[in-house]
């Protein structure tokens, strides 16, 4: 097996909608990695709403093909900005695109974003449709971070431990000795951004200043927790629009938020319960972790647990995802599994990664 380092960039663009994330590591895909460089960059409102419009879509049409195009024009602008401010130069590209329809059990599951374009453009080899191979072999197609997370686990020395992504739907990895879980849990930041945008026109709860002053309905929480899906076994995956929030509209923007953050903290409780005792940490990625109301409600809900922010251990929670997609760039380049039975449901363990150039 190939030991070469390569210089890969990961492209994330997220479930919340809030932008693209970019990352460049140095990894020989299998037990290295050094974090080089990253940055984050906002959608543009017409973007965001535009992606919006299309979420849940079946079939394509010129309306989704103009939204991709400026979708994929905005992700290369801030490519070649970002490395016109470094001097790397990258041996791949591992380009995640924007998933507007995920339905694994139809064997769908769809990224908008051209890497065609992307490698037409910055003439660099171009890893993405990740996740089909693993839907094509009977798995769910999400979450592939981890094999990125056991990485981390490596790297940083951290015994049994649940990383979770606090992203647009929260997902968990559950190291106990030696088996890797994972799965997701339930909506996340989708629905809070969801909320303040419909009540505020604004794009999140910064740090949860909002939802920090609210009250939480227990009763509408209880209902949200009655969807089947709580009580689905894992492995499984979840779609942006799988969960309606229709009974939450009635809340005040504070009491709304509030009552988000406390259904995320049990929707996460319930995935992780019966491993609480063979865990030592619970580490939190992605932006939920800066929503200091869900942080308070998550360590409430977990009593002695260790609750840790991803930076405490030295990992930028911003930049996982797209670190993780990276990684997965060099996995397909040397054709090494990306996804497994334990981790998405896949048949066998299979690579993933269409490419081109």
């Amino acid at each position: 097996m190939s030991t070469k380092n390569y210089l890969s960039l990961g492209i994330m663009t997220g479930t919340s909608l809030d932008g693209v994330d970019l990352s460049i590591i140095k990894s020989d895909g299998k037990n290295q990695v050094i974090f080089l460089d990253g940055s984050s960059y906002p959608f543009p409102t017409n973007i965001q709403k535009s992606i919006y419009s299309i979420l849940g879509s079946s079939v394509n049409n010129k309306n989704i093909i103009k939204i991709e195009n400026e979708y994929t024009n905005f992700i290369i602008k801030k490519i070649k900005y970002f490395l016109n401010k470094n001097k790397y130069k990258i041996d791949l590209i591992g380009f995640h695109g924007q998933t507007i329809t995920h339905k694994p059990k139809k064997k769908i599951t769809w990224q908008i974003g051209s890497a065609k374009k992307l490698y037409e453009t910055l003439k660099i080899k171009t890893f993405y449709d990740f996740r089909s191979n693993d839907v094509l072999n009977g798995g769910n197609g999400a979450p592939l971070t981890p094999i990125f997370h056991k990485l981390l686990k490596k790297k940083y020395k951290i015994s049994n431990a649940v990383f979770v992504n606090l992203g647009g739907i929260s997902n968990v990895t559950i190291f106990e000795k030696n088996i890797m879980r994972s799965f997701d849990c339930g909506p996340c930041c989708s629905f809070s951004n969801d909320f303040i945008q419909y009540k505020e026109n604004k794009k999140f709860d910064y740090n949860g200043k909002f939802a920090l002053k609210g009250k939480t309905n227990i009763k509408i929480v209880k209902n949200l927790l009655n969807n089947p899906y709580f009580k689905k076994k894992h492995p499984k995956s979840l779609d942006r629009l799988d969960i309606k929030v229709d009974g939450l509209f009635k809340l005040n923007l504070n009491d709304g938020l509030s009552t988000i953050n406390s259904f995320i903290a049990q929707t996460i409780f319930i995935s992780i319960k019966n491993s609480l005792n063979k865990i030592d940490n619970i580490i939190l990625l992605g932006g939920g972790r800066k929503n200091l109301d869900l942080i308070q409600k998550l360590k409430e809900i977990f009593n002695s647990k260790k609750i840790l922010l991803s930076e405490e251990i030295g990992i930028d929670g911003d930049l996982a995802e797209a670190s993780a997609f990276a990684y997965l760039a060099i996995r397909s380049m040397k054709k090494l599994p990306i996804s497994f039975p334990s981790t998405t449901g896949v048949s066998r363990v299979v690579t993933g990664g269409k490419r081109f150039g």
